[in-house]
């Protein structure tokens, strides 16, 4: 099939989920797509031409899960396909090499509250994150051209997950880390730029879980009293740090000694 029959689309306005996989010959969806209004979840993956998403999207006003997975003639998403997405909660982005950036109109993801970029080689985030006010949980994987978070991000005041895994140009983690109030868990890997972490950290009194592996300077900086870093991170109650075989080593002696 090399295109979506917009028939298809139409007398179909209580749809609630529409799942476009394994159509390599598909380069475009219709753009009368924002005519199911009623749509909650849409998923397109391994549709390896098409390189766009209609700006239709827009109209879609009850999408809550917008899933792209392994779509690599991809370049750009619409920015004004983002404009009508205010019931978005989840929005996850895989495996699209090609993209090297996402939309400005992100900011109109009001309710978005978990976005995950993966496989993706992008050099940047949109710095507007601060509109994501609702944004609880942040993951980024392997993006290795990624140099920086966004700015914005230090307003989203809600966020309580920041993972950020396999990028290998992420020079830091900011100074200001120590404005998101909320939150209660970290996990950094396979960054070996990121040499220190910053002394805002100490001042997030309700972060419970830190996890930083695969980032040799980073560990040596977080070792048990000696490292350089340890005092930012001692209040943290569970802290992973060290290569996941290490830390296997130590969760079974741990337990050894108490059965």
């Amino acid at each position: 099939m090399s295109f979506l029959p917009k028939k298809l689309l139409k007398n179909n306005s209580h749809l609630i989920s529409l799942t476009v996989t394994s159509c390599p010959k598909i380069s475009s969806l219709p753009e009368n797509l924002g005519i199911l209004t009623a749509l909650k979840s849409l998923k397109i993956g391994w549709c390896d031409e098409l390189d766009t998403l209609p700006s239709g999207l827009k109209y879609l006003t009850s999408l809550e899960n917008l899933e792209i997975v392994e779509c690599p003639s991809i370049i750009c998403l619409p920015e004004e396909g983002m404009e009508g997405l205010c019931s978005l909660r989840s929005f996850s982005i895989e495996n699209c090499p090609s993209l090297t950036s996402l939309p400005m109109g992100m900011k109109y993801l009001t309710s978005l509250e978990n976005l995950t970029v993966m496989f993706l080689n992008l050099v940047h985030l949109p710095e507007n994150f601060q509109h994501l006010l609702a944004l609880r949980s942040l993951t980024i994987i392997s993006c290795p051209e990624l140099i920086s978070l966004p700015v914005g991000l230090q307003h989203v005041q809600n966020l309580q997950i920041l993972e950020i895994h396999s990028c290998p140009k992420l020079m830091e983690l900011p100074e200001w880390v120590e404005h998101l109030v909320s939150l209660r868990s970290l996990k950094i890997s396979d960054c070996t730029k990121i040499e220190f972490l910053p002394k805002g950290l100490q001042c997030l009194g309700g972060l419970q879980h830190l996890s930083i592996r695969d980032c040799p300077v980073l560990e040596k900086r977080c070792e048990s009293e000696t490292g350089e870093d340890w005092q930012k991170v001692s209040h943290i109650l569970y802290k992973h740090v060290g290569s996941s075989a290490v830390q296997h080593r130590q969760d079974i002696e741990s337990t050894s000694q108490n059965p």
